[in-house]
């Protein structure tokens, strides 16, 4: 009897922290659509989604030892360590991440390098040669595969950009397009439908957000989003989103009540990148 009534103590705490936890959560939802209907920048509650996201990512990582990567690893010497891990994506799957980091003490920095290779998967390659074929206007959005090479090489690029754009001094991004999978961190299968799977398959002709975003995976960061619980977006409103960001990469407001996380995260659905994902990533690196 004893055993019960400490276990239901302990069940209603748990639900208790859990309740308050959401409401946490559902507030900052609250004011960042607030900010947004008002046309205002959500740099007011950037700080708070910061902090919340903090707690919850980097305490759940285990490889997680250290905020301040120059203090930690000074750059004595040019030497390359392969990171490698496994960590809970979506809530749901324990899947790995593997990228390599080399210190380089000629240049005094850190390099977090990723080696992708894709290729046009059979669905992509029939419905491209059908559209081109019979000279449909669609063609424009399923690019022969030499200019399907081309454009994914140059959304590499861009998605490096972004990362390089806004990484710590001494610490640099480099994504490299390989033709040999053998080469490869992840090879990656260039798929017609909307979506993407950070180590198995990814939307031709992959866009720098969104390959930028699951390089963040790649690189052992989870989504910031909930996904069996609906608070992520539908997959029509997705579709829409996708849409009108490759078009104008605007800020539409379709489907954004669902989304329970910092609306300017790379990890939800901008591009901003927070100084606790590069914690995560250059965190695991052992002395």
């Amino acid at each position: 009897m004893k055993i019960l009534i400490l276990l239901s103590l302990l069940l209603n705490i748990s639900l208790f922290a859990q309740e308050e936890h959401e409401h946490s959560k559902r507030e900052l939802v609250r004011l960042s659509l607030a900010k947004l209907d008002a046309k205002e920048e959500l740099g007011e509650v950037v700080d708070k989604w910061n902090a919340l996201f903090d707690e919850q990512n980097l305490r759940r990582d285990r490889y997680k030892e250290r905020n301040n990567w120059k203090e930690s690893f000074p750059i004595l010497q040019s030497y390359t360590q392969r990171i490698e891990g496994k960590r809970v994506y979506y809530n749901l799957f324990k899947k790995r991440y593997h990228y390599t980091i080399h210190s380089d003490a000629e240049n005094n920095e850190l390099v977090v390098e990723l080696k992708l290779h894709f290729y046009p998967s059979k669905t992509y390659q029939r419905k491209m040669a059908m559209l081109h074929r019979t000279n449909h206007p669609d063609r424009k959005y399923y690019p022969q595969l030499e200019e399907l090479d081309r454009e994914v090489a140059k959304n590499v690029k861009l998605s490096e950009k972004i990362w390089n754009a806004q990484a710590p001094e001494g610490v640099r991004f480099r994504f490299i397009k390989v033709d040999d999978a053998s080469e490869a961190d992840y090879s990656l299968k260039l798929v017609t439908m909307p979506g993407a799977l950070y180590d198995r398959f990814i939307m031709a002709p992959a866009p720098d957000y969104i390959l930028a975003h699951e390089m963040g995976h790649m690189l052992g960061l989870d989504d910031e989003y909930a996904l069996i619980t609906s608070n992520v977006l539908p997959v029509n409103s997705l579709i829409d989103m996708m849409k009108a960001k490759h078009k104008q990469r605007g800020f539409e407001r379709t489907g954004y009540q669902d989304m329970r996380c910092n609306l300017e995260s790379l990890m939800c659905l901008r591009e901003k990148i927070y100084p606790y994902h590069f914690d995560h990533i250059l965190g695991r690196m052992k002395l």
